[in-house]
């Protein structure tokens, strides 16, 4: 594993880590701490962390109270993206406003930035870095007792996730399936999505849906159930899933199996398998 810390002050955090799980560990610190860091660490780099000019790549990177004091915290969290590993991660943590409930207000005068949940996810979003996790809690010192403790990773871009969101459809619901359902989930969740190349047909109960066109296919009654093929159907609304469900297993003896829903797809964490 190899983790960098920005900020790394003397380096104790990082003696720690070494010896309890055998990491190379490196550090960015441009104070004079660094000397006595560069003795424990395996490398520590004195150059601020947004002009950090190193080809590596780092499995874990943790920022521990540093973008506040950074005159250009995005570009020091644009940084940080750069050097993560595709499956790394980001374990960040600043001040929650002031730092501390009982203090209105921190007058630290090396605190250039104030976060609150809000902003500091924001300026994540914005460097290309996806928030895990958010909590609050502290790790650094009882006067900043009130901090924001955010988990990072690397976000997608919008082509990428449409890769990942098909590439799903096709190993929940297979390279050919029906659309049961085409109101507001299916127009929020599934159609800015698929590939209608996908769709078997579109079907729906209100009859006033029927016949309109969705790319190019019509939507039918249900009753076309009797007549196709057997194929996965996916109920493509989250209210009504045990109802349309009931009709399937019932009215038109669909296997269980056979029927995917909206939930499952969207749920990224369950195993499809």
């Amino acid at each position: 594993m190899h983790i960098l810390e920005v900020g790394c002050a003397e380096g104790g955090f990082g003696a720690l880590l070494k010896s309890q799980c055998g990491a190379y560990y490196a550090g960015v610190e441009v104070s004079e701490d660094a000397i006595t860091a560069s003795a424990i660490l395996d490398a520590v780099h004195r150059t601020p962390i947004n002009s950090l000019q190193i080809s590596q790549r780092f499995d874990l990177i943790l920022c521990f109270h540093v973008i506040e004091h950074l005159q250009d915290p995005f570009s020091a969290l644009v940084a940080i993206r750069n050097h993560l590993s595709a499956s790394g991660r980001v374990v960040l943590e600043v001040p929650n406003g002031a730092g501390n409930r009982w203090i209105p207000w921190d007058r630290n005068p090396e605190h250039l930035h104030f976060f609150s949940a809000a902003s500091l996810a924001i300026v994540c979003h914005r460097a290309g870095l996806a928030i895990e996790k958010l909590e609050g809690s502290c790790f650094e010192s009882p006067a900043y007792s009130d901090s924001l403790r955010v988990q990072l990773k690397l976000a997608d871009s919008p082509s990428e996730k449409q890769i990942r969101f098909l590439s799903r459809l096709a190993a929940v619901a297979g390279p050919k399936f029906i659309v049961w359902g085409v109101g507001g989930d299916f127009n929020n969740y599934l159609r800015p999505y698929i590939n209608p190349d996908l769709v078997a047909a579109y079907i729906d109960e209100g009859e006033t849906k029927w016949g309109t066109i969705i790319d190019n296919i019509p939507v039918q009654s249900p009753a076309i159930l009797e007549t196709m093929p057997l194929t996965r159907i996916v109920i493509a609304t989250l209210r009504y899933h045990s109802e349309i469900e009931h009709i399937l297993t019932s009215r038109y003896n669909i296997p269980r199996e056979q029927i995917v829903g909206l939930s499952r797809l969207l749920d990224f964490d369950q195993d499809i398998l």
